[in-house]
């Protein structure tokens, strides 16, 4: 039988792209403005051995395998290894929110790539070390403290992979009068002492490395983001990484061997004991110079806010590439490859608060545009001024991102005025 020759070319132009770009998107697939691929500087070592051996019987994306991979390993070298910035420790310990549409975006399959590596790696990782079903600060201490008759060495640290496959409706919780979940991740990601002090049950516990791994769909995470995470510094302790199916498997993927790779990651951990403080070697540290103003120059609105923590994640991005390696200097290609990662998140960011299409809220605005353009004093009274201005930006660019509006100008009471309008509306049109 023959096989027709444009089969054939579409046949050797995925391998090579797999190989190449290691993503194979069916060109049928919608893509709009989806952010730049993630480069291939972030696949090195065990954690790209690890993406390059599992991607092709897996429709996860690979930026997911890959930082699944990175925060789920990190929970297995707990404090044995540290980084210093500004007189602070920073353990191996990362936060990353997959964002990816409902089903499709295959967030859920790249975390279950990943955990029975961690398993073999650890055995009983999955039933001891990761935590599920969060929804208060009370409630994750306790679930991290010392049990009843549980015996623990003095300084002994707790080391926990929190999974939240639903982060919308953590963070619907999390706006709740009194509900403490921000403030104690926020002391997990900094790796203090998590502390609630209540009058009938104080909590308490110490030498804890908390990693998250969280999910949500792209829309959500916008609307439920409130100002406060944001200003408090909840959000940009995250990773936030945008992620789709990378291909269509209808009879799934074939069996891989993982022998090597949980070798590979068991000697690593070994190697991790005791190591102390890991620091940038020469080669490293002049690419750092070079780099450190690009990634911590002044962003404004809510890009600007998300991505407050640009070197401290690539801190601890370069330390886990390190790590992964046995190394006992962060490298060059380790620092590289924690800016690749970084780079495709603040792309991410880009495109979820400025370029993402569709969400509740949208016909809401379309609704209010039909009078005319509006500025965003008006389109804050649309939602009862329960939306701030920074939001009604992010909503409004990525309207016009998707060709339903358009920016223009219009007369207010002392002056012209910035306002949208509906696209196709000639007398408004910008």
């Amino acid at each position: 039988m023959q096989i027709d020759p444009a089969i054939a070319a579409k046949r050797l132009a995925s391998e090579a792209a797999r190989i190449a770009g290691l993503r194979v998107v069916d060109p049928a697939e919608p893509c709009g403005d989806w952010p730049r691929e993630m480069s291939r500087e972030a696949f090195i070592g065990l954690p790209g051995d690890f993406v390059r051996l599992v991607e092709p019987h897996t429709e996860a994306d690979p930026a997911a395998l890959l930082t699944n991979f990175l925060v789920a390993g990190g929970v297995l070298f707990g404090r044995g290894a540290h980084a210093v910035a500004d007189g602070r420790k920073h353990y191996p310990v990362e936060f990353v929110i997959v964002a990816g549409q409902t089903g499709a975006g295959r967030k859920g399959t790249a975390t279950e790539r990943t955990l029975p590596i961690m398993d073999r790696v650890e055995e009983g990782f999955r039933s001891q070390r990761v935590l599920s079903g969060l929804s208060s600060g009370e409630g994750l201490i306790k679930g991290i403290s010392p049990k009843d008759g549980e015996l623990t060495l003095p300084g002994e640290v707790r080391r926990y992979l929190a999974l939240i496959p639903e982060l919308a409706s953590l963070l619907s919780v999390m706006k709740r009068e009194g509900n403490t979940m921000s403030a104690i991740l926020r002391e997990a990601w900094d790796c203090t002492r998590l502390r609630v002090l209540t009058r009938k049950e104080p909590l308490d516990v110490d030498n804890v490395n908390l990693s998250v791994i969280a999910h949500v769909t792209p829309e959500e995470l916008l609307n439920n983001l409130t100002v406060t995470d944001r200003a408090n510094g909840f959000a940009n302790r995250f990773l936030i990484l945008l992620v789709r199916r990378s291909k269509f498997l209808p009879e799934g993927g074939g069996e891989v061997n993982l022998n090597a790779i949980v070798a590979r990651l068991h000697d690593a951990v070994q190697a991790a004991k005791d190591r102390g403080r890991i620091e940038r070697d020469e080669a490293a540290r002049e690419l750092w110079a070079e780099e450190y103003r690009r990634i911590t120059q002044g962003r404004d609105g809510l890009r600007g806010a998300l991505c407050g923590r640009a070197e401290a994640h690539v801190l601890r991005l370069s330390l886990l590439y390190a790590l992964f390696d046995s190394s006992s200097t962060i490298r060059p290609e380790h620092l590289q490859a924690a800016l690749a990662v970084w780079d495709y998140c603040e792309r991410s960011i880009e495109h979820i608060f400025g370029g993402a299409t569709g969400d509740p809220d949208r016909e809401k605005i379309l609704s209010a545009l039909i009078t005319g353009p509006l500025g965003i004093t008006e389109l804050r009274r649309a939602f009862q001024n329960n939306r701030d201005g920074d939001w009604i930006k992010a909503k409004m660019a990525m309207l016009v991102r998707a060709g339903m509006v358009v920016e223009t100008l219009k007369d207010g009471e002392r002056k012209t005025i910035p306002a949208w309008a509906l696209k196709g509306d000639r007398t408004h049109d910008a």
